[in-house]
């Protein structure tokens, strides 16, 4: 076909109504500089990254900023010390620190000879006078830590360990200058406190609070390795007990005490061990035969049966297929049948035998095309009540080809009104908008993420919640807008989400990670959690932790270790005695 060609001067000059006024422009580029040069007065601190303004607050401002200090606001010492904790730099450098001058402490300490043999009635009289003086000082300590793992203050914990390695320090010396600085009775001394340690933070679900990428139980590992280097110390040293029979007695009861420790520290370490793979997810998808719960169970299975067939894992559903033909047959739970056609699980022939299919796609689209008139059968219109029950419905008619285009239209103008509906309420759940989201792609009219991501991203916001304590863990999302507790089955929703809307701008996504990681505990949101973490990755744009945040976040275990290592090198470098029963002072 011909082209007429337009001259080059009269494109020009069509255009040239529409070319910005560069004056303009000039002057309102000088203007928003001015505005932020102004801010930036006020606030010197305003655009710096998140740690480094936590780090203002105890680190001089020019440091930060390259700028003269100017005036700011005071922060208490609680604020100051979090602002220290909160700064990874500062954080590792008070870690690294403080082991130097602990480990060159202990190494330095005076020894007074302790050549001469002494009896086990003067070692015994001497530890108990030794702890009748710090009695009050070590119920202290141990309460103190005590009360920060059943909190899960992670950030004061860290801090509290860092202390420690100056108590042990003291403990070291103090025991060194009443002449009771020998092995054993030093390793009698630490594996105590070690015990408590461990104890506390491989019973107790600490972590919970913060940000961490492991299962905190295992920060008691180190402390479990110490209990058992301690022990094997003072069974392998001289007994400062002359009776052999107790003697005995003690060897035997350290030897039990490690054979039982083993496993634990397993068991401590079964979220790193024992990792949830695909291969896993699918032979867990495979193996439902049974619904405990009934639709609350259907649900928790539904998560990593669709991550799998959409990963192309070919689950064989024989077993989930035997379920539902009970369901069937059975109560025919809504919720139930929605899991079952979202996995697949429906044959077309199967669709004749559910009771209420009828009365709901009539409550859904009104009378078939072949009987409906604008006069007598209108379209059923609006937003549609309780989506998560009425989404099996649409997807039979799709199952058995029963939508027309109209029909599509209609019920993609009322998923919209029932999204737009769940985007504003506070009692509507992340779910719901999934499900609708999920009904329009089905039925060929898939939304656009543009026309709703700014709303479904404050929602998002909205729902991610950080609280804490009860047994509440922090950095998921809530089922509800009133209740600020993470939920497994929420956060696996907000995930999904974020995979067709995008990520919320300001959403930390390492408090998703934390929520969702592997534990110890927790088996009924295993697999939950794992296809979260497996969504999570698949999110275009979204970058795994870096080694640095990964040091950081799991702080306390290098604590630990740091911890239980000096122990054992203080206890390694400590002198053996052998007591006597001949001299009793």
């Amino acid at each position: 076909m011909p082209v007429e060609l337009i001259d080059e001067q009269e494109l020009y000059e069509a255009l040239r109504p529409y070319r910005p006024d560069r004056a303009a422009f000039e002057l309102g580029v000088q203007d928003y500089l001015r505005g932020r040069a102004a801010l930036a007065e006020q606030d010197p601190i305003r655009d710096l990254p998140p740690l480094a303004r936590a780090a203002a607050a105890v680190l001089p401002l020019p440091l930060l900023t390259g700028k003269a200090a100017g005036p700011t606001t005071a922060t208490g010492v609680i604020e100051k010390i979090f602002g220290i904790l909160l700064f990874p730099a500062v954080s590792f450098f008070l870690l690294l620190g403080a082991s130097f001058f602990s480990y060159s402490a202990v190494r330095n300490t005076k020894r007074v000879d302790d050549s001469e043999p002494r009896s086990a009635q003067y070692y015994e009289a001497a530890i108990k006078s030794w702890w009748r003086e710090h009695r009050l000082a070590a119920f202290l300590v141990w309460g103190v830590a005590l009360l920060l793992i059943v909190l899960g203050a992670t950030d004061w914990l860290f801090f509290f360990f860092i202390v420690s390695l100056a108590l042990v320090v003291a403990v070291v010396r103090g025991l060194a200058a009443r002449q009771l600085g020998n092995r054993q009775l030093l390793a009698g001394s630490l594996m105590t406190a070690l015990i408590l340690l461990a104890q506390g933070t491989g019973s107790i679900s600490i972590g919970d609070g913060n940000i961490h990428f492991l299962d905190q139980r295992v920060v008691s590992i180190p402390f479990w390795l110490g209990v058992i280097y301690m022990g094997g110390t003072i069974a392998l040293s001289p007994s400062v007990d002359p009776n052999r029979f107790r003697r005995h007695a003690q060897r035997f009861g350290i030897a039990a005490a490690a054979f039982i420790l083993v496993p634990l520290m397993f068991w401590s370490a079964s979220s790193i061990l024992w990792t949830t793979t695909p291969g896993s997810i699918r032979r867990h998808v495979e193996a439902f035969d049974r619904a405990k719960f009934h639709s609350a169970t259907w649900q928790q299975w539904e998560i990593p049966a669709r991550w799998a067939i959409e990963a192309g894992l070919s689950p064989d559903l024989t077993k989930p297929r035997a379920l539902l033909a009970q369901e069937v047959a059975g109560k025919q739970d809504p919720y139930v049948l929605g899991s079952a056609f979202r996995t697949g699980l429906v044959h077309p022939e199967q669709v004749a035998e559910l009771r209420d299919f009828q009365r709901r796609r009539d409550s859904l689209l009104g009378a078939p095309d072949s009987t409906r008139s604008e006069r007598n059968s209108p379209w059923v219109s609006g937003p549609i009540s309780s989506p998560g029950q009425q989404d099996w419905v649409i997807r039979a008619l799709i199952l058995i080809d029963e939508l027309s285009d109209a029909d599509r239209d209609h019920l993609a103008a009322r998923l919209h009104a029932t999204l737009q509906a769940s985007l504003g309420k506070e009692f509507d759940t992340l779910e719901d908008v999934l499900t609708v989201t999920q009904l329009l792609a089905a039925i060929d009219r898939p939304v656009r993420p543009e026309q709703y991501r700014k709303q479904v991203h404050n929602l998002l916001r909205d729902r991610h919640t950080t609280n804490w304590g009860g047994f509440a863990l922090a950095g998921g999302f809530s089922k509800y807008g009133n209740f600020r507790r993470s939920d497994p089955a929420s956060t696996a929703d907000a995930v999904e989400l974020m995979q067709i809307y995008g990520v919320p701008e300001g959403l930390d996504l390492n408090w998703v990670r934390s929520y969702a990681k592997p534990r110890a505990l927790g088996m009924s949101s295993r697999w939950t959690n794992a296809v979260t973490r497996q969504r999570l990755a698949a999110i275009p744009g979204v970058q795994p932790p870096t080694w640095w945040q990964w040091l950081y976040y799991e702080r306390n275990l290098l604590a630990a270790v740091v911890l239980v290592g000096l122990c054992i090198y203080a206890v390694w470098l400590s002198p053996v005695v052998h007591p006597t029963a001949h001299k009793a002072t």
